[in-house]
């Protein structure tokens, strides 16, 4: 499917009535507005039991990414950005550098698939 025919879908779809009379425009809204867990990676490690087992308060883990690197973020175990780790009012924040493409977007675990 085209992004075209893709987004002529999508107005029929938001445009169009339910069975039970509610607009599919409100039911998008609802979908909208639903929050989803998201998640910044820094970095990865592996590590044999024998290390985990000798962790303590103060132990430092080596990750794969070094300072500066951009950084994951993930919703649903997916990659949907990279970004730069900033500091926003005393937190850290991502300053978002690469969105991933909305088809690779798309293939998130349960995400709708046209038919």
């Amino acid at each position: 499917m085209s992004s075209v025919e893709a987004s002529h879908e999508c107005e029929e779809i938001t445009s169009g009535m339910t069975k039970s009379g509610a607009s599919y425009g409100s039911r998008i809204d609802q979908l909208l507005d639903l929050e989803l867990p998201l998640s910044v990676v820094l970095g990865r490690a592996l590590l044999p039991i024998h290390e985990v087992l000798r962790l303590t308060t103060g132990s430092i883990i080596e990750l794969d990414t070094k300072v500066g690197d951009a950084v994951e973020v993930m919703v649903h175990g997916k990659v949907v950005a990279r970004g730069q780790v900033v500091s926003v009012d005393g937190n850290y924040g991502v300053r978002i550098t690469h969105v991933t493409s909305t088809q690779d977007r798309m293939k998130l675990p349960g995400a709708f698939k046209a038919a």
